[in-house]
């Protein structure tokens, strides 16, 4: 994992690792618990 990988998503609290980015949205993984999920980018920010 390289820093450029490590995003805050607002809404979402903690860090999350950038697995995949879409045009509607990024794949991310929890730095917590390890859970993976899809967060669309109409509802969330993302800020590297």
């Amino acid at each position: 994992m390289q820093y450029r990988e490590i995003v805050a998503v607002t809404g979402l609290g903690g860090l999350f690792q950038l697995l995949a980015s879409k045009q509607d949205g990024a794949i991310v993984k929890s730095l917590e618990d390890k859970s993976t999920r899809f967060v669309s980018s109409r509802v969330h920010n993302f800020t590297p």
